[in-house]
């Protein structure tokens, strides 16, 4: 734990503070020192005053689920906590990588999106949702060797972003996740998945989810202490029965042990990432 203190110290003096750690998924990699999640969360504590409340992320985060808990309660905090983590995943990826700026969107009685993100040409909201490691089975989710959701096939993905459809998990209508976003009022729906990486089938795996697009740019970033991002865009018609007008973008990260990639859906031409990190890289010097 010494070792641990020394490298995330922020960390270290937020889950000593929590009495019921012990308890909740957070805790389980403690022992792991190199989980590139401990990475994101110091950072995302270092900005925690300028980001605003983030009060209700922490309470996710520290999910109590103990073992005896039922097992449907204990995948909704699973959910809970895999929800915040993944907040905090896009925050760090979005100062680090990007360069850009992250203010928190208070809630209120109406939902709202995430956060607010500064850009070189403006102001932007976004959601961001994890598709990976939802429930399956009947294990609570703390145990050795859970049985998780990992989409593997491009129709998962294309099925959770695009199309209505009824869960499987409890049998009510689901909303795609581009209309869940649009009626927040994203600009930018982000998004952690398995199933999109940007090499390899790239181009075929893009145009299963969407046929009408094209790859316009390739590039590589770089951010202190973490793998090289692999960044490919493309301009999409998104296969939605229902007309946007606030949605411009879907980011889809593959952020796995052996290498960071993002996949950049601009609908039309709205090239938000792609224009800040071009005029980013004109001005750098």
């Amino acid at each position: 734990m010494r070792k641990f203190s020394f490298l995330y110290p922020k960390v270290a003096q937020l889950i000593n503070g929590m009495p019921l750690r012990k308890e909740t998924f957070l805790f389980d990699s403690l022992s792991n020192i190199d989980y590139p999640f401990w990475i994101e969360l110091e950072y995302f504590l270092s900005i925690s005053e300028r980001l605003g409340n983030i009060d209700e992320i922490i309470r996710k985060l520290f999910s109590e689920a103990p073992l005896s808990l039922d097992i449907d309660k204990a995948w909704e905090k699973q959910r809970d906590f895999r929800s915040a983590q993944f907040e905090v995943t896009s925050i760090s990826m979005i100062e680090q990588y990007f360069h850009g700026k992250v203010a928190l969107i208070p809630e209120n009685r109406f939902p709202t999106p995430d956060f607010w993100i500064d850009l070189i040409q403006g102001s932007f909201t976004v959601e961001a949702k994890a598709q990976s490691g939802q429930q399956h089975g009947d294990k609570h989710p703390r145990l050795r060797g859970p049985i998780l959701f990992n989409p593997k096939e491009e129709a998962d993905l294309r099925s959770w972003l695009f199309e209505e459809r009824i869960s499987s998990r409890n049998g009510k209508p689901m909303k795609p996740q581009i209309l869940a976003a649009e009626r927040k009022g994203a600009d930018i729906l982000i998004c952690q998945t398995d199933c999109v990486k940007t090499r390899d089938d790239l181009l075929t795996q893009v145009s299963i989810l969407c046929p009408e697009s094209h790859l316009t740019n390739r590039i590589s970033l770089q951010s202190a202490n973490q793998k090289p991002m692999d960044v490919a865009f493309f301009h999409a018609t998104y296969p939605s029965t229902q007309s946007l007008t606030k949605l411009k973008e879907i980011w889809l990260c593959n952020l796995s042990k052996s290498s960071y990639g993002l996949a950049v859906l601009s609908r039309g031409n709205a090239d938000i990432l792609s224009n800040h990190l071009e005029y980013r890289g004109k001005h750098r010097h």
